[in-house]
């Protein structure tokens, strides 16, 4: 179902059925009127004839395989054996149908490529022979791709222009594209997109593309698309420039911009200026700068600075303020207003208080026995939500600390309050009123030997478990290792399983958003996410050391893949509508991706310098990812919870929001996608039935081609959660 630029999939579900063979001897009396039956031996007891192998042909290569045929003098299965060597190294899987006339088709092979190849049979007494080696050549590849089709180009600034087109077809497959602008080649691609940055304002540009495939076959260029970069707007306007907090060292000014701008403040004791506060790149509205190290009782002239995201700036008019001539001494009073000393609370309860101060409160701090609950809070009401199920029960102290801009604390008197929950809450029970929320459409969490029965129907997109490449089920209930319930779903990568079993070396699980197996046969599939919907997945997932320890891109170009959610189905491999999450470079951090790779689920539309995560994380490109304590890692043997929400908008255009949040048992979920503004689907308005559809939960591996000798490895799922409506986050 799945062949792309960045991975290959294939769903095949293969039924293995064993026959006995019942020898039977019959006198001749009793074959009386049966023409056709055949003795189990020969005159009461004869030796059976050796296995043998003759006439071998293989029919004309095409430039990915060819058919090859044999017979034998008795009825035995059928495999061939091949490789660019006379060591072979690659087997076809074994075909145990009981013949004598063998045909067996070898494909997946590189064309213009000399191969070795021998053909097996084994017999019911397991009498095994090999042919002698032959060989044959591969046909060469000289068919170039089709050139692309509907290129378009859209100005998205005054520096940007972006771009989009139809897949090229090939008789073997696309590998790329390259992009020209004005006739000169600027880059390659590929997918079917394209982002031209560094461009002029108000300027006409003029783009081309052409495919090209693994052996250097290019297509003709695709017809032109022009676009004109826009123009360079003016800067923000700015209003309501004032000061406040003035102490005797220090001020805070705040103004308001038309746009969203930077912020940065100019000032000193004269018109002159002479300071600058460093600059805010975030673009916001509201614009606070905190001026500090200034002279008690001095007047003090400021102007404040705003850029767009053009990089246009404004500059606002000259203001004045004077520094105190009295040093702040006067701590802030502040007093807890809830709960009430001795109360006993459960559940999720407020925590609040009341504070003022001579000049003015910077901030307020709760505190749980000593330790921060919750951030500091910088502006009235002062209250924050505690979850007291997060404690133990019995008495807990709540403190409250207010602070000035000089620094000066004030205390508030402690409050006592006991913890009393239900110690009945089990993280079952937690997992199970999730699953009864409002909205819920697929609730797992693989506790029962039902939920590990093989899928099956559905043209190959059915609920339930998945075998591996070679047929086996490497999917199994783990009763150990789980957050939940009586079991988890775990995964078995075999020791050296990888490349001969890739992509799937250990199968998959698949869950519908709708019906099992809709989609296909006419049947609907009501939860689609399409435009103008959102999606709410939740689930918890592990992997052990190798996982981590591994070099995998020796064995797989990219590394492995924890889920992907695509649709429509049924529909084309490397679907528009797709993400997927990746292990991506073994840099073990999480990483996610949108259709067949492109765009990734990066800032600044994937071109450097560009953040990996974003949100609590910031993960910039060409960190080392392994020891950056701004990227989110995996942890090996350590339950990982996941909750993804994906905003749709319109497909094809800026308008879709991709958030995710990450964290392990006992501790808040922290976000490391954010991704407001992002172009889902390159189609613009989307195609018919185009939406999300269905997860695949699988260790897998795209490109998996070179021979490493790969270790055994695990990964775990369990609590799969997917919404219509928020999920609330585990407990446990």
């Amino acid at each position: 179902m799945f062949n792309a630029v960045r991975f290959t999939q294939k769903i095949a579900i293969q039924t293995f059925q064993a026959y006995s063979l019942l020898l039977i001897t019959l006198s001749s009396a009793a074959l009386t009127g049966c023409s056709g039956l055949v003795t189990a031996n020969n005159s009461g007891g004869g030796t059976p004839p050796p296995l043998t192998i003759s006439g071998v042909q293989a029919a004309t290569p095409t430039t990915g395989g060819f058919q090859v045929s044999w017979s034998t003098n008795v009825a035995a299965n059928s495999v061939v054996d091949y490789g660019t060597t006379a060591n072979y190294g690659s087997s076809t899987p074994a075909n145990s149908a009981m013949v004598t006339s063998h045909q067996v088709a070898v494909t997946g092979l590189t064309p213009g490529t000399l191969y070795h190849f021998r053909v097996r049979s084994t017999d019911a007494s397991n009498s095994s022979i090999s042919s002698a080696d032959m060989t044959f050549s591969t046909a060469a590849d000289a068919t170039p791709p089709t050139a692309p089709t509907g290129l378009t180009a859209t100005a998205i600034s005054s520096s940007q222009i972006n771009l989009a087109w139809t897949a090229s077809t090939d008789n073997v497959g696309v590998t790329g594209y390259n992009v020209f602008r004005g006739g000169v080649k600027i880059g390659t691609a590929p997918g079917i997109s394209f982002q031209d940055s560094g461009l002029s304002a108000s300027t006409s540009y003029t783009y081309n593309v052409s495919a090209f495939d693994a052996a250097g076959n290019t297509s003709a260029q695709s017809a032109g698309a022009s676009a004109t970069t826009q123009a360079v707007s003016g800067g923000p306007v700015i209003s309501g420039v004032s000061v406040g907090g003035i102490t005797t060292s220090s001020a805070t000014v705040t103004w308001t911009t038309d746009v969203a701008a930077t912020s940065q403040v100019e000032y000193g004791t004269t018109t002159a200026y002479g300071n600058l506060t460093t600059l805010n790149s975030s673009l916001v509205t509201s614009h606070t700068t905190l001026l500090v190290s200034l002279a008690t009782n001095t007047l003090f002239h400021y102007r404040v600075h705003s850029k767009n995201s053009s990089g246009v700036e404004s500059i606002g008019g000259d203001f004045a303020f004077q520094t105190s001539s009295v040093v702040d001494t006067t701590p802030p009073t502040i007093s807890i207003t809830a709960p009430t000393n001795g109360a006993t609370v459960s559940g999720t309860m407020s925590v609040s208080a009341n504070a003022s101060d001579n000049v003015g409160v910077a901030s307020v701090q709760f505190t749980l026995d000593g330790s921060n609950l919750g951030s500091a809070l910088t502006a009235s009401p002062y209250q924050v939500a505690w979850d007291t199920t997060t404690a133990t029960n019995g008495a807990h102290v709540l403190g409250a600390a207010a602070r000035d801009a000089a620094g000066n604390v004030g205390n508030a008197v402690p409050v006592t309050v006991t913890v009393s929950n239900s110690t009945t809450s089990t993280p079952e029970a937690d997992f199970q009123a999730r699953c009864a929320a409002a909205g819920v459409l697929v609730c797992t969490g693989w506790d029962n030997a039902s939920d590990f029965t093989p899928a099956s129907g559905g043209g190959g997109y059915a609920d339930g478990l998945y075998p591996a490449s070679d047929g086996t089920y490497q999917g199994t209930m783990d009763t150990t290792i789980k957050t939940s319930g009586a079991g988890s779903l775990k995964f078995t990568i075999r020791a050296g399983s990888v490349h001969p079993f890739a992509p799937l070396p250990a199968g998959q699980w698949l869950a519908n958003f709708g019906p099992s197996g809709c989609g296909t046969g006419g049947v609907p599939c009501p939860h689609s996410f399409g435009a103008n919907s959102t999606l709410y997945l939740q689930f918890r997932m592990r992997v052990d050391d190798p996982m981590l320890t591994f070099n995998w891109t020796t064995v797989s170009d990219t590394g492995w893949k924890t889920f992907i959610v695509f649709g429509p189905i049924p529909g084309p491999s490397c679907t528009n509508t797709q993400f997927v999450q990746e292990n991506s470079y073994q840099h073990n951090i999480f990483f996610g991706y949108t259709s067949c790779g492109t765009p990734a689920l990066v800032t600044n539309g994937g071109n450097t310098p560009y953040n990996y995560q974003q949100g609590a994380y910031s993960c910039l490109y060409g960190t080392n990812t392994l020891t950056d304590p701004t990227c989110f890692r995996y942890v090996s043997n350590t339950w990982i919870t996941e909750y993804w929400k994906v905003t749709i908008g319109s497909l094809g255009t800026a308008s879709t929001h991709f958030e995710a949040w990450a964290g392990f048992p006992g501790q808040a979920l922290q976000k490391f996608i954010d991704l407001p503004n992002f172009t889902f689907s390159t189609l613009a308005g989307g195609s018919a039935g185009e939406g999300l559809q269905e997860i695949l939960l699988t260790p897998y591996w795209s490109g998996a081609s070179a021979s490493t000798t790969t270790p055994a490895a695990t990964m775990w799922f369990d609590e799969l959660i997917i919404s219509t409506q928020p999920i609330a986050a585990p407990k446990f």
